[in-house]
């Protein structure tokens, strides 16, 4: 009898009317190819994904962050088929649990490239992908990556002796320490500075821990500042404010004057100490200086303080130091740093209260290291 196919995008009917022979059967399997591929086209049904089919990889986004916060990754799925569009489920895992704990999932179609954000604890995180379909069946998993959070709580940042003056119009320095490797990546250190009660950023430090933009200010001001370590844009730990004080040439050497007037008050070793510590660094011996001197200035009890001539501090970058038998350094030259000249008045006194009529002149004082320096040597 002959065979007879009745087919709707539905289903197949396949009405078989009496006894068929083997050609008979063969010649109807032939026929039914075809009529279940237009079925399969015109249903716009897919093959399953199989473990075969699909691919997953995962990469990091930061791959270091603070604890407590969002760590990003980003999972990609690559299909053989790419017209494929049966749906499956991306599953995020966490390796470090005992049972490779799940941390997110969401549903995915076709091809994919997704970031994945989730939080992470302290310590070290291994992560992987695995994609399942409907039944549950792993069809494909990523490579382990590792993602370290790190704890404010250990992390310590401070200024490496900060200045607690600074020149007005000159770009300032800071050096940094920090018990945090601050090449980790994705770190950053900024500094900071209190506006309005604020912390606004005034500029980053480069990889050598040099600050990129240059810091100073025109005016006569105490300024705050900070510093930050970020860790991908987020907030790991700050420093203590500390304060500076911007000041101008005269303002710096006036200072000067006052502490040489409160160094004379204090006796003869006070003011002899003063003249050691605000001589420019490294230029006179005054451990090998003409011992006279020393002695005669003890002898008699000698003071010395001086006052700034207001209005008279200006640059002076062209002058050359005067040499003097107990100089070690700099001979011939001009120290670094920015140097000014000003007048003047130096008076003395010694142990009787006796005190000499007092010396104008024109010294010069120089600007380095965050100091104010003057040229008092301990010999002639």
């Amino acid at each position: 009898m002959p065979s007879q196919i009745v087919f709707s995008p539905q289903l197949f009917l396949v009405v078989l009317s009496g006894q068929s022979s083997l050609g008979e059967t063969m010649r109807f399997l032939k026929a039914l190819i075809p009529a279940i591929l237009a079925a399969t086209a015109l249903t716009g049904c897919t093959p399953a994904l199989t473990p075969g089919a699909v691919s997953v990889s995962l990469a990091t986004i930061t791959s270091h962050v603070v604890a407590g916060s969002t760590a990003s990754v980003q999972v990609e799925v690559a299909l053989k088929d790419k017209s494929n569009g049966e749906s499956y489920d991306v599953v995020l895992l966490d390796l470090g649990s005992d049972a490779n704990a799940e941390i997110t999932s969401f549903e995915g179609k076709g091809e994919l490239v997704a970031p994945i954000d989730f939080v992470v604890e302290a310590g070290l995180s291994e992560v992987s992908v695995e994609l399942r379909n409907k039944s549950g069946e792993v069809l494909a998993e990523s490579s382990i990556v590792q993602i370290t959070a790190v704890d404010p709580k250990v992390v310590e940042v401070a200024f490496k002796k900060p200045p607690k003056k600074w020149l007005i119009n000159n770009p300032i320095s800071f050096k940094v320490e920090s018990n945090f490797d601050l090449q980790t990546p994705g770190s950053e250190v900024i500094l900071e500075s209190l506006e309005s009660n604020k912390w606004q950023k005034v500029s980053a430090f480069d990889a050598d821990l040099n600050l990129i933009e240059e810091v100073q200010s025109p005016s006569e001001v105490k300024k705050q500042f900070r510093l930050s370590i970020l860790l991908s844009g987020q907030l790991l730990k700050s420093s203590e404010g500390f304060d500076v004080f911007f000041q101008s040439a005269e303002s710096m050497l006036a200072s000067l004057a006052y502490d040489s007037q409160q160094a004379a008050d204090n006796g003869s070793k006070a003011s002899w100490d003063f003249r050691k510590s605000s001589t420019y660094p490294n230029l006179y011996d005054f451990a090998g200086a003409d011992e006279s001197i020393e002695r005669e200035w003890f002898r008699y009890g000698l003071r010395e303080h001086f006052v700034v001539v207001s209005g008279t501090v200006r640059p002076d970058p062209s002058w050359i130091l005067t040499t003097s038998s107990c100089q070690i350094n700099f001979l011939g030259e001009t120290p670094p740093g920015e140097t000014f000249i000003f007048d003047s008045e130096w008076f003395f006194a010694d142990q009787f209260n006796n005190r000499y009529d007092p010396k104008k002149v024109s010294i010069h004082g120089t600007f380095i290291d965050g100091k104010m320096w003057l040229y008092l040597p301990p010999c002639n």
